[in-house]
C-alpha cells in the first residue's frame, strides 16, 4: 500500500517492521522479489502517530497507543486486556470464577460508556433434579434421556464486568462479579518471558506462578522498562479453578478473592 498510495504513514510502518522485526520475516522476502513492481523505493516515511485511540469494531478491538505505553483491549477473547511499555509486556489479563464449571470471563462485544469501555458477561447454573420416573425407558438405553426433561431448580446467577479507563501514566480496570455469594475468583497478570518480577510471592517456581499479596504493588521489569500493577489481592489459594482455561506457559501473577468480588487493578 505505501507503494501503491505512495502512502508516508505505510511506508513508516513498513520501515518499522523492517527495523524491528526483519528476523522474523526474513523467510517471506523470496517472496516479495518474485513481484518486481515491490521492488521501487518506498515514498519518504511520515511520522507515525503515538498517540491515540482507535476503535475496531470488525475485529472487536480497542487500541489506546500513548508516547510510552499502549494497551490493547479485546472482545471474544479470554485475554481481554494487554499492557506495553517498551520492553515490558503483559501480554495478558484474564479472570475466572468458579462458577458450574463455565466462568472464565469472555465477552462478544465492547461497549463505549463515556470515556469508560466495558465488557460483560451474565451467566445462569442451574441444579437438575433426578430424571421423571413416567420418562425413563424400559429399555435400558440412557442415551434417550435428554436433560431438556430435568426439571432445573435453585438457578444461580452470575453477571461479571470488566470496566477500563485510561488514567495518568495507564490504565485501571475494575473488576465487578455479583450473583451467587461466596464462588471463588481468580486474576491472571500473564507477562512475557524474560523480565524480572518484584514485590510478589512465588506458589510454584517451576510453573512460574506468583501471588500478589493483600495491598501490595508488583513490577515487572525488562531492560530499563517496567510495568506497575495492583493492587494485589490474596483471599484464598485456588489459582486454577474448574471450569478456567489451563494457566498459559508464562510467568503468572494471581490475585484471588470470593464474589461479591470488587476490585480495581491499576496498570502502569
Amino acid at each position: 500500500m505505501a507503494l501503491k498510495d505512495k502512502n508516508p504513514t505505510f511506508a513508516a510502518m513498513a520501515k518499522m517492521i523492517e527495523d524491528s522485526v526483519i528476523d522474523k520475516i526474513g523467510a517471506q522476502i523470496a517472496y516479495f522479489l518474485e513481484d518486481e513492481n515491490l521492488w521501487k523505493e518506498l515514498p519518504t516515511p511520515a511520522t507515525l502517530p503515538s498517540n491515540y485511540v482507535k476503535v475496531f469494531p470488525i475485529s472487536g478491538l480497542v487500541r489506546v497507543r500513548k508516547t510510552h505505553w499502549d494497551a490493547t483491549i479485546i472482545s471474544r477473547n479470554p485475554v481481554f486486556l494487554t499492557f506495553y511499555k517498551g520492553n515490558a509486556v503483559l501480554q495478558g489479563v484474564r479472570f475466572a470464577a468458579s462458577f458450574f464449571g463455565k466462568g472464565q470471563f469472555q465477552t462478544t462485544e465492547i461497549v463505549a460508556d463515556g470515556k469508560d469501555w466495558q465488557l460483560s458477561q451474565t451467566l445462569e447454573g442451574p441444579y437438575y433434579q433426578p430424571y421423571p420416573k413416567e420418562k425413563i425407558p424400559g429399555d435400558g438405553d440412557w442415551k434417550k434421556l435428554s436433560r431438556a426433561d430435568r426439571k432445573q431448580s435453585e438457578i444461580q446467577q452470575y453477571k461479571a464486568q470488566a470496566t477500563i479507563r485510561e488514567v495518568a501514566e495507564g490504565i485501571e480496570v475494575d473488576i465487578d462479579i455479583s450473583g451467587t455469594d461466596g464462588v471463588p475468583v481468580s486474576v491472571e497478570f500473564v507477562f512475557r518471558e524474560g523480565g524480572e518480577l518484584k514485590n510478589v510471592t512465588s506458589v510454584n517456581q517451576e510453573k512460574k506462578s506468583f501471588l500478589l499479596e493483600d495491598g501490595a504493588m508488583g513490577t515487572f521489569t525488562k531492560g530499563s522498562d517496567s510495568i506497575q500493577f495492583g493492587p494485589g489481592l490474596s483471599k484464598h489459594r485456588a489459582f486454577e479453578l474448574r471450569g478456567a482455561l489451563p494457566k498459559m506457559d508464562a510467568p503468572t501473577v494471581y490475585l484471588t478473592g470470593f464474589t461479591p468480588f470488587k476490585h480495581t487493578l491499576k496498570l502502569s
